[in-house]
């Protein structure tokens, strides 16, 4: 990530035996994909891959909590404030109301 924002590392390495290492400074980078712009498509896509994986396991660690009574209670107060007459939102705490009901 560091490669593509200028930010600091986010990530250190450990090897188990005695290795050799390559390091790929951001400008050299920025060189290297100027003249090759699939190297940055390779790379996107598979950041981009990443990013759906991590989604996907939010967004189930999410539907474990949902499932709490306690979590719903708390989003009918939150939709009192909002605007419960709202046809999205109450079609969202009704969709939440059945999935506590399982």
């Amino acid at each position: 990530m560091a490669l593509l924002d200028g930010g600091e590392r986010s990530a250190n390495a450990s090897t188990l035996s005695r290795s050799e290492c390559f390091v790929l400074e951001r400008a050299s980078f920025l060189n290297l994909i100027t003249p090759y712009p699939e190297l940055l498509t390779r790379l996107l896509s598979g950041l981009t891959q990443r990013l759906r994986r991590t989604d996907d396991r939010c967004l189930a660690q999410m539907a474990g909590v949902v499932k709490e009574k306690p979590f719903v209670d708390k989003i009918w107060n939150a939709a009192d404030v909002i605007d419960k007459r709202s046809a999205d939102v109450q079609a969202l705490l009704q969709k939440l109301s059945s999935s506590t009901q399982d």
